[in-house]
């Protein structure tokens, strides 16, 4: 989301440097291809945080930075440390309804205690929909005039990749084939694939064809493909690992899923939605602050995989409802959810905050 809002913003209106601190990876290309600046210092990743700090604090100042955007808890607090003492204003963008992870008593009392201290310092902190804006407003006791509500946005695919996907996925609906199920994120607990693999399983019994297609990796891929196994499946799911295009992914779907415990804003569940698809995610905040059920996609009870078994059923004996649902969706998020839009939404927040004496 940092690359997709640097790419957006990068204009006439905004220079915008990235600063991975944590190692800027294959983004760092797909920014430099963009015409915007990335910052990668020798040595950074895995060298104690202080050097981060002195490195932006440094460049900041050398470059004559007028604001500086950290985006969660740890960038926030770096941000903080940096800045402090220079008069240059910094803002954080927190992506998730957990504002700080699960760690020991006195680990977790430290971090709270820090990322208060930072968030109490920023300009302004911003939820990516109103339920962060809650928990930052409960859980960091930040005022509301340091608070504010912006959501995330994508880059929108064009009509005419639309158009195309949306007719090869109506004719395998028509011929009675699939459906291709698709989900994308970490293989982490949290996501619940074990849960969808479940469902697959039922779903088997009534539509023989259907194949469920996950993408990504992570620490649960072992569990995932035991799984699998058990339960007979090899030639209905397929983990496909990392992907390089997402938006060729997501053109061969017919459905997607998503059964996250929480999310913050979820942005695959709009990237699928973007490309037209029915979406069915678990009825968990961050899911239900985007979608609104049987309008432009479906809530499920969370962790009823009868009720995910069922809504795939019912989509893909249901086409016509699957496609006004998939084009309702896809509407909404060119309304609300664009790159451009949150692009203009930060740029209206930092001219305000820089016009403050």
């Amino acid at each position: 989301m940092v690359a997709t809002l640097a790419m957006a913003s990068n204009s006439s209106r905004v220079e915008a440097f990235v600063c991975p601190w944590r190692g800027g990876g294959s983004y760092a290309k797909d920014l430099r291809n963009a015409g915007v600046s990335v910052l990668e210092w020798p040595g950074a990743e895995g060298a104690p945080r202080a050097y981060a700090t002195m490195k932006l604090r440094r460049f900041a100042q050398q470059q004559q930075i007028d604001l500086v955007h950290a985006h969660m808890s740890d960038s926030a607090v770096l941000a903080a440390a940096a800045l402090s003492g220079t008069g240059i204003p910094f803002i954080v963008t927190h992506h998730s309804n957990r504002l700080l992870p699960k760690e020991r008593p006195v680990k977790s009392a430290l971090r709270s205690a820090l990322t208060k201290w930072a968030t109490g310092r920023a300009s302004r902190n911003i939820g990516v929909t109103n339920a962060v804006s809650e928990r930052l407003s409960l859980e960091l006791r930040v005022s509301g005039e340091r608070l504010e509500t912006i959501s995330n946005g994508i880059a929108i695919p064009d009509d005419s990749r639309i158009i195309a996907s949306g007719y090869h996925r109506q004719n395998r609906f028509t011929a009675q084939g699939g459906p291709r199920i698709v989900a994308l994120g970490r293989l982490v607990g949290l996501k619940r694939h074990v849960m969808m693999i479940e469902a697959l399983s039922r779903v088997r019994d009534t539509l023989p064809d259907a194949h469920l297609a996950i993408a990504g990796d992570g620490p649960e891929r072992e569990t995932l493909a035991a799984c699998i196994d058990r339960l007979n499946l090899g030639s209905h799911v397929t983990l496909l690992g990392s992907i390089n295009d997402v938006g060729e992914f997501l053109s061969q779907a017919d459905i997607f899923v998503s059964m996250s415990s929480y999310e913050g804003l979820p942005v695959s569940v709009l990237e699928a939605m973007s490309w037209g698809l029915p979406v069915i995610i678990s009825d968990v905040p961050g899911h239900r602050d985007v979608v609104q059920d049987n309008i432009d996609g479906c809530l499920v009870p969370f962790d009823d995989v009868d009720a995910l078994t069922g809504q795939i059923i019912h989509l893909a004996r249901h086409p016509s409802e699957a496609a006004r649902m998939g084009s309702a969706a896809r509407n909404k998020v060119i309304r609300d959810y664009s790159s451009v839009a949150m692009a203009d939404n930060y740029l209206r927040l930092y001219t305000e905050i820089l016009a403050k004496p």
